[in-house]
């Protein structure tokens, strides 16, 4: 991964020395924590989150010009703070939203939701709160429920 990195760090200051790269973090996989055989089998989405911030973290290390977008700690986040579920396996909560789409590996409509108010924190430095409202907002758009985006 820091080798991948490198290189398209190495690509991208060679064509535009003074852009900033964004690098996504992603979330941690719920086929790779709760399904049998899998690698972080009984640990938990924290573990595997863990794993996966601190390889971005090694990479923003890299140079002043890498920015993060934590999207997988914004899943992680919204997981803690009971606003989506542990585990996609399991029948979604009263309350809760799924953040992961049919095949437990992508992002939902709410999670593909919270990737993009990230995304907006991290690029903006802005409060993606003051985007959430109304009709015509990219929560409506979406189909996510107000409730739901001002939680998330």
């Amino acid at each position: 991964f820091a080798h991948g990195a490198k290189n398209i760090l190495a690509l991208v200051r060679e064509k535009s020395p003074g852009a900033k790269v964004y690098f996504y973090e992603t979330w941690a996989r719920p086929d790779k924590v709760y399904l049998d055989g899998a690698s972080y089998r009984g640990e938990g989405l924290q573990a595997m989150q863990t794993d996966l911030h601190d390889s971005y973290l090694r990479v923003a290390s890299l140079s002043k010009a890498v920015g993060l977008v934590l999207v997988g700690q914004s899943f992680l986040k919204a997981i803690e703070d009971g606003v989506a579920v542990v585990s996609p396996y399991n029948e979604v909560e009263d309350g809760k939203v799924d953040l992961w789409a049919h095949d437990h590996f992508h992002a939902s409509k709410y999670g593909s939701y919270l990737s993009a108010c990230t995304f907006f924190a991290a690029i903006t430095g802005e409060d993606p709160s003051a985007i959430a409202n109304g009709d015509g907002s990219p929560a409506a758009s979406l189909g996510v429920e107000q409730e739901v985006a001002t939680r998330l």
